[in-house]
């Protein structure tokens, strides 16, 4: 009777030990992102940031441990322009042309953003969470959500085209390791070593730069008619130049106002006592009026990156001097554009 008591007690044990959980976590974590649409700065750099947005769950049987540890990496490619690399990415407009564009890790834009542990390397983050066990202490679980900010410049460059450019980043990868609660395993030192690997989450976003059409006036160069030592003007013809820097396939138009001295229909240079010198402004050697009229007496043209001249020609019929003096007047240069 004695020998029946001690067996039984030992099936009992038996059984008891047979029905604890295995000690164990599964770590899930998702990524998203809504991409970059912006416009490009007509001077210097553009800078914009945003940032993925994630989402992991921790569940675990059993755990001596109130929290979760989770290394993420976020690691993205050159994108889907041909020509791109991590180290030189790049947008692409309708013409197959090309904008410089980068991706980096930190604020100060001096870490390239990649897609491995070496340079450029990828991002790594870690984040903790409690852990809530359930009633009858057998399990916990708990969940965590946020933001990995990463930033992006477009940097100042010269002779770009109007226009949009685009780039999409296809493959773009949230790895990550955590600890597994089932072993006496160490937090997760990178996403290559300790803990476990998670299943990566792949997504894609898109990027979008504007480069509007935008135009300058560099220079505009006064009209010099010299100086008179005669009662007559005389003939007098001299040209002046003005500059302008347009985005190129930006069209534009240049017109010249009538001056601060117009008088039916004159463009006019005021001097001393009253007096007046009537000239006028051309839009070439053949002596055709400059005005404002678009498509009708204004000067028009593409922009192609660069400081482009355009000449203004101006003449004064012979007329009497009756004062001397200094004559002048100001035009206002407008740019349609």
């Amino acid at each position: 009777m004695i020998l029946s008591r001690h067996l039984l007690a030992l099936t009992i044990l038996m059984l008891a030990l047979w029905y604890v959980p295995a000690a164990s976590a599964t770590t899930t974590c998702n990524a998203t992102m809504s991409g970059w649409t912006f416009v490009v700065n007509s001077a210097g750099n553009t800078d914009v940031q945003s940032s993925v947005s994630y989402t992991c769950n921790t569940s675990t049987r059993i755990s001596w441990r109130d929290r979760a540890t989770v290394k993420m990496c976020l690691a993205i490619g050159p994108g889907s322009v041909p020509a791109s690399t991590i180290g030189n990415r790049l947008l692409a407009n309708s013409y197959n042309e090309n904008l410089q564009f980068q991706i980096y890790r930190d604020a100060a834009r001096t870490q390239v953003l990649g897609n491995s542990a070496a340079n450029p390397a990828y991002l790594e983050v870690t984040v903790e969470y409690p852990l809530q066990g359930s009633v009858f202490g057998l399990g916990a679980s708990g969940s965590t959500t946020g933001n990995i900010p990463i930033y992006a410049r477009i940097p100042a460059q010269s002779g770009i085209a109007a226009g949009t450019y685009t780039s999409t980043f296809g493959n773009t990868t949230l790895r990550y390791r955590y600890r597994d609660l089932a072993y006496s395993q160490s937090d997760p030192v990178s996403c290559e070593t300790a803990g476990e690997q998670g299943n990566p989450s792949t997504f894609s976003f898109s990027t979008t730069a504007t480069v509007p059409n935008v135009c300058t006036i560099d220079t505009a160069g006064d009209m010099d008619f010299g100086s008179i030592l005669a009662i007559q003007t005389g003939l007098i013809e001299r040209t002046s130049t003005i500059r302008l820097t347009c985005t190129r396939r930006t069209a534009w138009q240049i017109g010249l106002s009538e001056g601060v001295n117009a008088s039916g229909g004159s463009r006019r240079m005021a001097g001393p006592g009253g007096q007046f010198i009537t000239y006028d402004l051309y839009r070439s050697a053949q002596w055709d009026r400059w005005g404002t009229a678009l498509n009708n007496n204004t000067v028009a043209g593409t922009g192609d990156g660069t400081s482009q001249p355009v000449t203004v020609h101006g003449r004064i019929l012979n007329q009497p001097l009756t004062r001397a003096g200094s004559y002048r007047d100001t035009i206002t240069v407008i740019v349609t554009y």
